[in-house]
């Protein structure tokens, strides 16, 4: 475990480090490299949080901003990606295959333009 930080640094964000002279460093956590980010305390605590989120893998998943704006995956777009691993698995035989794209084809036929954060069991099954 490693010692706390200074009060003074206590408020930036991971992987994200003050040297002597003022000057704010991003160190990069999987090779250990700094990068310079200048002298500007909310432009380099900006792209910290930016690099955190995304060495974090959480871009991936849906962001509040993007539920919040109105965004969303749709049940076809994830329907396709399911179609892609689907074909992808070679354990199936090729009848399961079918069966699974022909219910997937109804599925987004009947209520694939609906986004899948809002969808509640009612929907499905009313759809």
């Amino acid at each position: 475990m490693s010692r706390p930080r200074a009060a003074s640094n206590r408020r930036l964000p991971d992987n994200l480090y003050r040297r002597l002279d003022g000057r704010l460093y991003f160190r990069d956590p999987r090779t250990g490299k700094t990068h310079s980010l200048g002298r500007d305390l909310g432009s380099a605590v900006a792209q910290a949080v930016e690099v955190n989120i995304q060495l974090q893998d959480l871009r991936a998943r849906a962001r509040l901003t993007h539920r919040l704006n109105g965004g969303g995956a749709t049940l076809a777009a994830w329907l396709d990606e399911y179609g892609q691993a689907l074909a992808a698995d070679e354990t199936l035989s090729v009848g399961t295959r079918r069966i699974y794209r022909g219910m997937s084809g109804l599925l987004a036929g009947a209520m694939g333009s609906r986004v899948m954060a809002e969808m509640t069991p009612a929907d499905v099954s009313e759809g």
